[in-house]
């Protein structure tokens, strides 16, 4: 890769600075590792742009543009095959010190080979060193149907897990079902009530229902299509009673979620149950693991707390009629509580401890923002097992504001995802849903997502998609004429001599290092970023070439009804041009399928507009 090869010179340069005296020693050690190479913010400062002479200066308190022109000498004193000179075109110094770099010419079609030859393959590297990871999102409450702000953490999470996957992590993926606790005794209860009104027998004393929407009638009308009247006399208190009932809706809920996460293009490869680890006893075992580090306590009324700080010997319950020992540390938490109950921290430590029994040597969590105040207690779990606190990390993802759009559904800010998708689709709702940081609020623009223009950003993306499988099948049927086999580019030239059109191969050779940082940085809004950056380029470089220059990538008709037209055609330029529509197409269809968003190899608009242009 390029900026890979240009920054192994860089490097090179450094240690080379270091050994002549012209660097302190220890300054490669010091300095390597931050070397940067960045985009001109103007072309004609060359293909990279370098500051690491400024960061040098200032720390060891030298001149920067001396130390940049001394590392400009020591870039083109690597010399030989693979050197700097066979490699980059110029290294000048620039204002206080940028180093500026321009590649030769016939390198970016080396690169451009390397894309395509690459394939799909393009883009994979090696970075996380196979660690694997277990990377757990969404997590709904079977208690409701998934709204938005899931749906927002949904693209995220299967977005983040494919860059992982791509920058050589070993994923798993993971959906924690909370199907424990007071919130499913609710829903049952929601569910029995309704079911009780349909058999014309409402419950004493629970007119309504304690979830109201539409979906618990959904699942009261398939309880009593399921199970007729045999629960018509189940006392809604009696919890023995109701599990059955619980266990429908849950089971209901469940299935719900799993569709509308299909429809999304959401898979897991685990479903975790927090009952289920309950009945094993995980919970228990997690607690006991704990109180043998000192970490758990019994205090008053014989709730257990966790004892976030420095490990203390388990304190006893008090007698009867003595005093309650003094109130807990504001950062101490409790496991269990006064009737018996675990709390949700108590098994959210258990979870999570046995992910790390699992294996997984990172655990990533992406969770709701109000959810901020949880990170500290399950990291201060984590350190108490006996595990390094920093292989858990947590994404916190922001609330979503819908703007304009005809949805009709909406009651305050809860939203079904399901509405969301049909309004504008899943791609268009993938595709925004990833525009921002995750921790950055979002505002949603309906009416912008659903329009089939190039202002609606994942229409622009996937146009160009389409505008180069378009101009790919024209020039298949140019090239299956009569012609016969297409000479090569002349080879005293370089095919790709426009800036525009080194600027789209760097584009393309950038992308290994959009996902290894993307990856590392756990930011897949960078992907899209950089997809709707390669869409912008590429159809502006279309237009120019088309008719800014009169200098199209294929001849048109009109050229090709002129005799001896064949002869004229520059046929080189043209292979090496829908070489690089190819890699174009290559590289978008892979950055789409980071996103999770449709590929379209035909769209009427781009099919339309070649047309016109062939006219």
């Amino acid at each position: 890769m390029m900026r890979a090869r240009i920054l192994q010179l860089l490097r090179a340069a450094v240690e080379r600075c270091e050994a002549d005296g012209v660097l302190p020693p220890g300054a490669a050690a010091r300095f390597v590792g931050e070397l940067r190479l960045e985009r001109p913010r103007q072309e004609a400062h060359g293909d990279y742009a370098c500051a690491a002479a400024l960061a040098m200066g200032k720390a060891l308190g030298r001149n920067p543009r001396q130390l940049a022109e001394a590392l400009a000498a020591a870039v083109l004193a690597a010399d030989g095959t693979a050197g700097a000179r066979a490699l980059l075109a110029s290294v000048d110094v620039a204002g206080p010190g940028f180093l500026n770099v321009r590649a030769r010419a016939e390198r970016w079609d080396e690169l451009l080979g390397e894309v395509r030859a690459a394939g799909a393959a393009w883009g994979r590297s090696d970075v996380g060193g196979g660690e694997r990871v277990n990377l757990e999102y969404v997590s709904a409450n079977p208690t409701g149907p998934m709204h938005v702000g899931h749906g927002r953490g949904a693209a995220i999470g299967s977005a983040l897990a494919r860059l992982l996957d791509l920058a050589g992590w070993r994923v798993t993926t993971e959906f924690y079902v909370n199907d424990r606790g007071n919130q499913v005794w609710a829903l049952g209860r929601s569910v029995l009530v309704r079911y009780l009104q349909r058999l014309g027998r409402p419950a004493a004393g629970m007119a309504e229902a304690e979830y109201p929407g539409e979906y618990v009638n959904d699942i009261a009308a398939r309880l009593v299509e399921a199970h007729g009247e045999a629960f018509a006399g189940v006392d809604p208190a009696d919890r023995a009673a109701l599990k059955p009932v619980r266990d429908f809706a849950v089971a209901a809920m469940l299935e719900r979620l799993r569709s509308d996460l299909d429809a999304f293009g959401v898979r897991f490869d685990v479903w975790t149950s927090e009952q289920a680890l309950a009945d094993a006893g995980a919970i228990d075992r997690a607690v006991e693991a704990l109180r043998a580090r000192g970490r758990v306590e019994t205090r008053e009324e014989g709730k257990l707390w966790f004892v976030s700080g420095a490990p203390s010997a388990a304190a006893p319950a008090p007698a009867a009629g003595e005093a309650a020992p003094e109130e807990a540390a504001a950062d101490d938490w409790v496991l269990k509580k006064a009737d018996g109950e675990w709390t949700y921290l108590a098994s959210d430590l258990a979870y999570h401890a046995d992910k790390v029994q699992r294996g997984f040597a990172r655990l990533i969590d992406i969770w709701g923002a109000d959810h901020h105040g949880h990170i500290p207690r399950v990291a201060r779990g984590l350190e108490a097992f006996g595990h390094d606190p920093a292989m858990f990390e947590v994404l916190l993802v922001q609330f979503v504001r819908l703007k304009g759009g005809r949805m009709g559904k909406r009651t305050g800010q809860f939203v079904m995802l399901s509405d969301l998708i049909d309004e504008v689709g899943r791609d268009a709702a993938r595709f925004f849903f990833l525009m921002r940081r995750a921790d950055s609020q979002l505002e949603f623009d309906l009416d912008l997502a659903v329009a089939q223009t190039l202002d609606n950003p994942v229409y622009h993306a996937q146009y160009g998609h389409a505008r180069c499988c378009s101009i790919l099948g024209r020039a298949r049927e140019v090239f299956a004429g009569p012609l016969g086999e297409v000479p090569p580019p002349a080879a005293d030239a370089p095919a790709l001599a426009l800036a525009e059109e080194r600027a789209l191969v760097r584009a393309l050779g950038d992308f290994p290092d959009v996902i290894a940082g993307a990856a590392r940085a756990r930011e897949p809004h960078r992907v899209v970023t950089y997809l709707s950056e390669l869409s912008q380029a590429f159809q502006s470089y279309y237009t120019y070439v088309g008719k800014s220059l009169k200098d199209p990538i294929l001849p048109q008709k009109r050229d090709r009804e002129t005799p001896g037209w064949e002869a004229r055609w520059d046929w080189g330029k043209a292979r090496a041009r829908l070489a690089l529509v190819d890699g174009v197409r290559q590289v978008l269809a892979a950055a789409l399928g980071v996103a999770g968003v449709s590929a379209p190899e035909r769209m009427e608009r781009a099919e339309a507009e070649d047309e016109q242009a062939d006219a």
